[in-house]
């Protein structure tokens, strides 16, 4: 992929930011700092940095949109000491901390005061310098940053989730840290961000409850057509690099995202009628991009279903198909035309239709309930049966050109009907 394959795909996650977190439910967040602290702000992904970097050959963080979706939906702290700091830990938990803070800490300040302090085994503390009040009956929840998940050297600093209750308490609060196993190290570095806070509800209760068969069988089999049908639901697949870091041929491909964005453009609804009907979709005739980093000896077409020979097949099988349904109606209606009378008494009721056959045979008159019961009968059929069977009873060529007639014949001669119930049957 070219660099300005690269600079494409970084303005499309800027543009898809823009487009669907500019309706976001505003939430009042009040704050005060202290020292060194700044405002929170909102979480954004840095391409190339913590997010990965900016290239398809290996997978990178921000490739994954349920990641991204996380990352970007929360407030970061930021360290902004300009003193670097170093964390250590030994076997029993006592953490030592390597950095010098006074040419940056007021005088006011105890001489021994520090901003990173070991208050439990395995654990120590951080100042934020920042005061957050939160809406009424709002919790700070403090989580790890998501920049720690992508972490490749296991030396940013995972924050311990709690939730603090900044509606109303007004200190400077403290951030705990998880320690380093012994022999690693933490490091604190001027603007990394080091934590994220979410603003949540205080008290919430959850229903949990099964769901019904109606809803199991639905979900069940939206999940089974989105298997089947994901190499034409998604528009990008991307093969990583062969390396050690990636099995043999594994991919990923954005079927997710495509329906995400189907879903928060024109609804939920909307996105689950294309899971009913997969053929929806509006590129379900195109190949998706394929990104394919393999090396060409290593790609099989098992593993690509976009390749020269496998759309080749594909099309024929489809080909293939739509003449065996051609063969298979034109048969059935042959089979249809050339029904017999035997064939015909095996459907209905034989005992009516020889009373029917005695009517014609012998000028029997015939009840109003039987012929209604006939009529019935020869209703369940297709049109061309129905005209052919009345045409056979009538002795007509033309079964439009039928009218009233009486109950018995004038003659054996002469065109008659049972009755004039018989043109329902046209």
């Amino acid at each position: 992929m070219s660099p300005k394959d690269h600079d494409f795909h970084g303005l499309f996650l800027c543009a898809y930011y823009l487009k669907y977190m500019s309706d976001e439910k505003l939430i009042p967040i009040r704050y005060r700092n202290w020292l060194h602290g700044i405002p929170p702000k909102r979480i954004k992904l840095e391409i190339p940095g913590w997010a990965g970097e900016n290239t398809w050959e290996t997978p990178q963080p921000w490739h994954c949109k349920p990641f991204a979706d996380a990352s970007g939906y929360g407030l970061e702290l930021v360290y902004t000491w300009q003193t670097t700091c170093t964390v250590s830990c030994d076997e029993n938990g006592k953490c030592t901390f390597d950095g010098d803070f006074s040419a940056e800490k007021p005088k006011y300040l105890e001489k021994d005061w520090y901003p990173l302090a070991c208050f439990a085994p395995h654990h120590f503390g951080f100042v934020s310098m920042v005061d957050i009040k939160t809406p009424p009956d709002h919790n700070l929840m403090v989580l790890p940053h998501p920049r720690f998940f992508a972490d490749k050297d296991g030396t940013t600093p995972c924050a311990v989730p709690g939730q603090l209750e900044m509606d109303w308490w007004p200190e400077i609060f403290f951030i705990v840290f998880k320690a380093p196993q012994p022999g690693k190290q933490l490091v604190f570095k001027h603007g990394d961000p080091v934590a994220q806070f979410l603003v949540v509800p205080r008290n919430i209760k959850y229903d949990i409850q099964p769901m019904d068969d109606a809803e199991a069988t639905v979900r069940a089999e939206r999940q089974d057509k989105l298997e089947k049908n994901w190499h034409r639901l998604c528009t990008r697949v991307f093969y990583c690099k062969d390396d050690p870091g990636c099995d043999k041929d594994n991919f990923f491909d954005n079927k997710y995202k495509v329906l995400s964005t189907i879903a928060r453009r024109d609804g939920t609804e909307a996105a689950e009628r294309i899971m009913d009907k997969p053929k929806l979709i509006p590129h379900w005739d195109e190949n998706p991009v394929v990104v394919d980093n393999r090396d060409e000896d290593k790609r099989t077409p098992q593993h690509n279903p976009w390749s020269e020979e496998h759309v080749t097949k594909m099309k024929n099988k489809k080909e293939q198909g739509k003449q065996a349904r051609l063969d298979e109606k034109a048969k059935k209606l042959e089979q249809e035309i050339s029904l017999t009378n035997e064939d015909l008494e095996n459907m209905y009721d034989k005992d009516l239709l020889d009373k029917v056959d005695a009517v014609i045979n012998n000028n029997k008159p015939i009840g109003d309930a039987e012929l209604d019961h006939l009529i019935a009968a020869f209703k369940m059929q297709k049109r061309k049966q129905r005209q052919e069977r009345s045409m056979k009873l009538k002795g007509q060529s033309d079964p439009k050109t039928v009218v009233m007639a009486n109950q018995n014949p004038k003659s054996n001669n002469e065109n008659w009907v049972l009755g004039h119930r018989i043109e329902k049957l046209l």
